[in-house]
């Protein structure tokens, strides 16, 4: 067989093999399994604080959240919302104090801090609520993470 017959079988077979990659490829991702997303809340509802306003927030996002739900306690997780700011250049001092003003005014009971800035809060007993003051991982930029049930 010459150099001239051997391209053209080559080149269907490469033609072949990439078509049906395609086509796999395809049926994996175009055509997803319809589900029934749950419905965000808003955060304002539930007798929960708004987002504090003079920052940006992410969408809130359904995630197994881990809560200290008594003094003393143990962890529980729980299923819940988080949602995270943008990166802040400075020490959110007013935020802080926002929500720890928003959740004594609403009834919230504060029920452990843990390490530098990280509160826990419940109302009743099957709500729960936890902001976070973290680190982004540059100098003196923080993110706030914002969990709730």
């Amino acid at each position: 067989m010459g150099r001239g017959n051997f391209l053209p079988i080559v080149a269907v077979t490469l033609l072949i093999l990439i078509a049906t990659g395609f086509i796999l490829f395809r049926s994996m991702v175009g055509n997803p399994t319809p589900t029934s997303p749950s419905p965000t809340p808003s955060i304002t509802q539930s007798g929960l604080p708004p987002l504090y306003p003079d920052i940006e927030w992410g969408n809130p996002e359904r995630v197994k959240i881990t809560f200290i739900t008594m003094k003393n306690g143990f962890p529980k997780t729980i299923d819940g919302w988080r949602t995270t700011s943008s990166t802040l250049d400075r020490r959110p001092l007013e935020l802080l104090n926002y929500y720890r003003k928003e959740l004594r005014q609403r009834g919230w009971e504060l029920v452990e801090t843990t390490g530098d800035i990280r509160e826990f809060y419940k109302l009743g007993s099957e709500k729960y609520f936890s902001f976070s003051l973290l680190s982004s991982g540059n100098p003196e930029t923080y993110v706030v993470v914002i969990e709730y049930n």
